[in-house]
């Protein structure tokens, strides 16, 4: 942004040419470092999902006296086009 502002400065822009510069080159970075994040989060949320579902299906197993319940699918089985990670 820096470099853009003085750049803009050292060829006599007009100010508001700057700032329509700026804003772009911003968009840009929040664009591009927004939507790799968001995917992480998402797939974030459902690993949560996933294991509170193995916790919740263990506890009702123990609590029936039954062992772990059959609608347990703990391990997940690894998504289509997802690699699974491993060593974590």
């Amino acid at each position: 942004m820096l470099r853009t502002a003085s750049e803009a400065a050292r060829k006599g822009l007009p100010d508001s040419l700057a700032i329509d510069e700026i804003r772009a080159e911003l968009l840009r970075q929040v664009r591009g470092s927004g939507l790799g994040l968001l995917d992480l989060v998402a797939e974030h949320a459902a690993l949560i999902v996933e294991i509170a579902a193995a916790v919740r299906d263990a506890l009702q197993g123990l609590r029936d006296s039954n062992g772990p319940s059959r609608r347990s699918s703990w391990p997940p089985a690894p998504r289509p086009g997802r690699a699974m990670l491993t060593g974590c």
